[in-house]
């Protein structure tokens, strides 16, 4: 997949963020939009990128448009597989 970084091995994806639907394995791909959990909330949002941690694990990077942070740009968020949703039908913003 394009668009790989790198993380450290201390980022562990929270058991607060898992979604039901979510699934494990699952492949995302930038600009694909997905459901993510943001302070307790289901936002729709969409894949920056990909990002290899430490271990081998694939995070994903998820701009979340409906949140606004400082200097008014969109808040961005790590996630990982089993914390993100496809978001089929997503209208784009």
């Amino acid at each position: 997949m394009a668009y790989l970084q790198s993380i450290g091995p201390e980022y562990r994806g929270s058991a607060n963020n898992t979604l039901p639907l979510a699934q494990r394995d699952a492949v995302f791909h930038p600009l694909q939009w997905v459901h993510a959990r943001w302070n307790g909330d289901t936002m729709t949002g969409r894949i920056c990128c990909a990002i290899v941690g430490g271990a081998g694990d694939e995070f994903y990077e998820v701009e979340l448009p409906e949140v606004i942070g400082k200097g008014g740009t969109h808040v961005r968020v790590m996630r990982a597989a089993n914390e993100l949703e496809p978001a089929p039908g997503a209208a784009a913003c």
